[in-house]
């Protein structure tokens, strides 16, 4: 029984001695005092991408001129061509929105790039 005693008590002992050096430290009270900073600079960076994929909604229409540029160069029969470009536009997309974009698009992506090697590289290895 005095066994148990003696280690509740270096435990305790040691707890305390841990809390201490730990709040007492310059690394420690460095860390209190600038992680309000820190959590502030996270917020507002989170805030300016929200903000930057809202002004970049006009620019999904390049992507409306990349499938006409595709569509003209099917009619030409260079389907290598096309694929490259069209992998070239989903990569693009999956890279840029996999934080934030449609889960549905983005899960249609990740299905299809299991399936095809092409897409798979381009979205993983870039």
């Amino acid at each position: 029984m005095k066994y148990v005693i003696t280690f509740a008590v270096c435990v305790l002992v040691g707890i305390g001695i841990g809390w201490y050096w730990g709040h007492s430290t310059a690394i420690s009270a460095y860390q209190r005092e600038n992680l309000p900073k820190v959590l502030a600079v996270s917020k507002d960076f989170i805030q300016q991408r929200a903000e930057y994929n809202k002004l970049a909604k006009p620019y999904e229409a390049s992507g409306a001129s990349r499938a006409l540029w595709v569509l003209q160069t099917l009619d030409t029969n260079d389907v290598e061509g096309a694929k490259s470009e069209l992998v070239k536009t989903i990569a693009n997309y999956y890279r840029t929105h996999q934080d934030g974009g449609d889960t549905d698009i983005l899960t249609a992506i990740t299905a299809f790039a299991a399936k095809d090697a092409a897409l798979s590289n381009a979205i993983y290895h870039k």
